[in-house]
């Protein structure tokens, strides 16, 4: 089961942000079927008879998904017995509420150039608005993941935190949430996204 081997080999010091962590994972897999599914109802050409099937689906998804995040946490409070120490409860910092908070979008100039542009756009913006951004890898804790794939996860549907969600699912290395918001601000500032702050 995806994050139980997280809880296995976490220390006491680490056991909060592997638990983190291998929530975060099942949470990611539950957005990427349902879009998947989103994405069969959109190929399809009967919508009725296979919208009904995939609203059942997604329930499905969805129970199986919230059976994954019980047997977590039943896991998890045995693992914390274990090590001696007390049950996680998940608490958002407060950049992960920001980022929880900030849905970006492409716009229409991702349509014209496609992502692969992007490159002349951000050259485009004033280095000195750039550098309030800096997003750029400097070492293993600055690790922001595979821009093309990020840039793929901005659809005006997924916040900030669950782009680094799904972003961390892909790759043994945890992104910077910090790279992560700085790098879509850049994107925002060369014309290629726009943000909207939920409330």
């Amino acid at each position: 089961m995806v994050g139980l081997e997280e809880l296995n080999s976490a220390k006491a010091e680490s056991f909060a942000e592997s638990y983190k962590s291998a929530r975060a994972y099942v949470e990611a897999a539950l957005i990427n079927e349902r879009e998947t599914l989103d994405s069969i109802l959109e190929l399809t050409a009967d919508r009725a008879k296979v919208g009904a099937y995939i609203i059942k689906m997604k329930r499905t998804v969805e129970a199986v998904a919230a059976a994954h995040l019980a047997a977590l946490q039943t896991h998890m409070e045995t693992v914390a017995t274990k090590l001696g120490t007390k049950p996680v409860v998940p608490v958002f910092s407060d950049l992960e509420k920001k980022a929880a908070k900030m849905i970006p979008r492409p716009t229409s100039k991702v349509k014209a150039e496609g992502y692969r542009g992007y490159a002349k756009l951000i050259e485009q913006v004033p280095k000195e608005e750039k550098a309030k951004f800096p997003y750029v890898a400097l070492g293993p804790a600055d690790f922001m993941g595979n821009t093309a794939d990020l840039q793929c996860l901005i659809n005006g549907t997924h916040s900030v935190l669950e782009i680094k969600k799904m972003l961390d699912a892909q790759s043994q290395r945890k992104s910077n949430l910090q790279h992560i918001i700085n790098y879509i601000q850049v994107l925002r500032l060369a014309g290629l996204v726009e943000i909207k702050e939920l409330k």
